[in-house]
């Protein structure tokens, strides 16, 4: 056999050629290793005062990722060897642009909590269209166990008026000029998975159209308060055919 071969039957096997990494890599891809690599730089802290400070010393830039941390409870387990104590830290990050995330850390050190947190938010990052690129579509009302949490809308440039834990959250998703009412429980946990279980189930102009099988077009306010809440500077009373509105 080896004569049929020729000596070079025995030398091992040439190397495979290494595939370049770069090829095969569309825009969506690129997108998504730049998003990787912010996340990867997640900056987390605790007051509005420290993000105005990061914020000013240019750490954080347009569309980049930050994130605040929202709650921590020292956690005391008794078992055989006595009292174990840990810590549990709640963390929210976002980029300002309609995407967040939220998560949970345990660990008997508070840096190895928050670690877990923002490792946990990542995972658990989801994006919500934004109405203006500013603010919610509509009012919303969502639960979650013991807490009733309603997020109405307000006028353009007044403000977001709501606890703390939630003005952080809206400020990792970017939303602005809302306002909160929270029944119930005050429970951080609960009105955090409330919030986002309320924006998952928020549904878009086009979301709405589809499902009536019309235009976007068509769903043009009829009431004087819906024109109001559209276009406050161009109401006239009167709509795109010519007909007065019922309470204008």
């Amino acid at each position: 056999m080896i004569e049929d071969l020729g000596d070079d039957a025995l030398q091992p096997p040439p190397e495979m050629p290494r595939e370049s990494k770069a090829i095969g890599l569309d825009g969506s891809s690129i997108q998504q290793l730049v998003s990787q690599d912010q996340q990867s730089r997640v900056q987390v802290v605790n007051s509005f005062v420290q993000s105005l400070k990061l914020k000013e010393s240019g750490s954080w830039k347009d569309g980049d990722y930050f994130g605040y941390l929202l709650h921590t409870r020292r956690v005391t387990k008794v078992g055989p060897e006595g009292k174990r104590v840990s810590y549990s830290v709640l963390v929210v990050i976002g980029n300002g642009k309609g995407t967040a995330g939220y998560g949970m850390g345990k660990d008997l050190a508070p840096g190895g909590a928050l670690s877990k947190a923002v490792r946990e938010a990542r995972k658990q990052l989801i994006h919500v269209d934004l109405f203006d690129q500013r603010t919610i579509f509509h009012p919303f009302k969502s639960d979650f166990r013991a807490c009733k949490l309603t997020v109405t809308l307000r006028r353009m440039g007044s403000g977001t008026r709501t606890s703390w834990p939630l003005w952080k959250v809206c400020s990792c998703f970017g939303i602005q000029d809302v306002s909160t009412k929270i029944f119930g429980s005050h429970n951080v946990i609960d009105v955090t998975k409330a919030f986002f279980n309320g924006l998952q189930r928020m549904s878009t102009p086009q979301e709405v159209a589809e499902r009536r099988g019309i235009r976007v077009l068509d769903m043009t306010p009829r009431t004087k308060a819906g024109m109001m809440g559209v276009r406050p500077e161009t109401y006239t009373g009167i709509d795109a055919r010519g007909r007065k509105y019922p309470d204008a």
